[in-house]
């Protein structure tokens, strides 16, 4: 890369990219949103979500209480805590979109995060889908550098990528400054995790909801100047490196962002 480092190449993007100039994106976003909100709530009986529910301490008399909904329920909780039930609500049935470049479910992850900031914050419905339209570029960009090796070395891209992408969307919601966003980026690079081992049980959706719960955290605490890295994507120990091993390719995080938005081209699957 030239002249400014990679992460904060990706975090201009993110603060200055206008996705919803383009009337396909908007049409894509609103199509991602209808079927996201379909599968979460289709979810809302599945036993792992009132475990969720009970272990947070969600709901029970006395207990805490926020500004967030849970997707479902009359229950509202913090941004974060709602955020971690309806990432997982969104895959619990792996009814939710896939994106071939994520190898993976960017709505799973970032409208739960999305949706528990924007409530808090009174965000309009506008504002809500450019974010998502970068945090879910911001995901596949990411997938596209790291290329097959990170999935098939066993981890869960939704999880993994999905942290990043959250707090790329968290971060655009917010009104983050580029640096703000390159401290957002790197506090959730160190966040990322998910193995595909637990494919089969309850703790596949529960990455989902891991993911989103880390984005709103990376970007409430880069909001604050805490600060990691200033390169933490790129290099010999960065999350490109360490998650792609060899066969990572950085440039592809920046390299024809925009043109066209994946979320547009090759687009979301939907599950009939």
């Amino acid at each position: 890369m030239s002249g400014a480092s990679l992460t904060r190449e990706l975090a201009e993007r993110i603060v200055r990219s206008e996705p919803l100039r383009e009337a396909k994106v908007a049409e894509a976003v609103r199509a991602a949103m209808l079927d996201w909100l379909a599968s979460a709530l289709a979810a809302a009986s599945d036993p792992g979500a009132a475990m969720l529910l009970s272990a947070l301490g969600i709901g029970a008399e006395g207990r805490r209480t926020g500004a967030s909904s849970v997707l479902g329920f009359r229950h509202r909780a913090s941004a974060t805590d709602a955020a971690l039930v309806n990432g997982y609500l969104s895959h619990a049935l792996d009814y939710d979109d896939v994106h071939e470049s994520v190898r993976g479910h960017p709505s799973a992850v970032l409208l739960p995060a999305l949706l528990a900031e924007a409530e808090e914050r009174g965000s309009s419905g506008a504002e809500l889908m450019a974010a998502y339209a970068v945090g879910a570029e911001t995901m596949c960009r990411l997938g596209l550098a790291l290329g097959s090796r990170h999935y098939e070395a066993g981890w869960h891209s939704t999880s993994t990528l999905g942290a990043l992408g959250a707090a790329a969307a968290c971060a655009r919601l917010a009104g983050l400054d580029a640096e703000a966003t390159v401290r957002a980026l790197g506090l959730a690079a160190t966040q990322s995790s998910g193995l595909r081992v637990h494919f089969g049980s309850a703790v596949k959706p529960l990455h989902a909801g891991m993911a989103a719960r880390a984005g709103v955290f990376a970007a409430r605490l880069a909001a604050t100047g805490f600060a990691g890295a200033e390169e933490p994507l790129e290099g010999p120990i960065g999350f490109l490196s360490l998650f792609g091993g060899e066969g990572a390719r950085p440039e592809r995080v920046v390299e024809g962002w925009g043109r066209p938005w994946q979320i547009v081209e090759p687009g979301l699957w939907f599950k009939p």
